[in-house]
């Protein structure tokens, strides 16, 4: 398996595969010792579209902080993703991806989405799983989006300038979706999109002011996988 050897993911509650490298993996990033100058990020090697990228200070329990930002022009769509335009995953594996963050700025003029979708800047995406607060939302709601036609449903908590920890989890049965361990929302079952997915983190302006999202921890797993 990746990551850290005797470490046990934090998805693994919710997914429990047995980690046989043939079947299972996962890996993590925690963004310690940045560089975004060098044009990519984490240990995992993020790739950015757009906005722009900086390391801040780290925190009590936050060791590891990346910064996005939209800039001050307005409607800059600013993406942050595992891979490269040519590595994408299939939805249709059984996996999951969890997120750590914090929306600095929530107000009627941003939008975040937090999961995977397509390398593209596209706003809305042509697919994808996700988290999404869209400008003049107070909550966040659930997305499973493909091919232009999507299922979108409450969770119900509120987006706050607080950290908090985004999860789900893709099944035969559906996608799940987490918030701080808790399960919110309906299991989406419609419109799962079967076209290549990266992980990964979007922040959108409504307005000419700049708006940051700060990451602190990512982890994926992929199970039930044959080869």
């Amino acid at each position: 398996m990746r990551g850290s050897a005797g470490r046990q993911p934090i998805l693994a509650p919710l997914v429990n595969p047995v980690f046989d490298p043939r079947t299972a993996t996962w890996d993590y990033d925690d963004f310690l010792n940045e560089s975004p100058s060098s044009g990519t990020i984490g240990k995992l090697n993020f790739s950015t579209l757009q906005g722009s990228t900086v390391a801040i200070a780290g925190e009590t329990n936050h060791p590891g902080i990346v910064r996005r930002s939209t800039t001050t022009t307005i409607n800059t769509v600013s993406t942050m993703k595992l891979g490269t335009s040519d590595v994408a995953f299939t939805p249709s594996n059984a996996h999951a991806s969890l997120w750590k963050l914090r929306v600095n700025t929530v107000d009627a003029d941003t939008c975040v989405r937090v999961g995977a979708f397509p390398n593209s800047i596209a706003n809305p995406f042509t697919h994808g799983v996700y988290f999404e607060k869209l400008v003049g939302d107070t909550n966040w709601f659930v997305v499973a989006r493909g091919s232009d036609v999507q299922t979108r449903d409450a969770t119900g908590v509120v987006v706050t300038t607080g950290w908090v920890t985004l999860a789900y989890v893709r099944s035969a049965g559906g996608v799940a979706f987490y918030i701080d361990g808790v399960a919110v929302g309906s299991v989406l079952t419609t419109n799962i999109p079967s076209a290549g997915l990266h992980f990964g983190t979007m922040l959108v302006n409504g307005a000419a002011a700049a708006k940051t999202l700060d990451h602190d921890y990512f982890e994926y797993m992929f199970n039930g996988l044959s080869r």
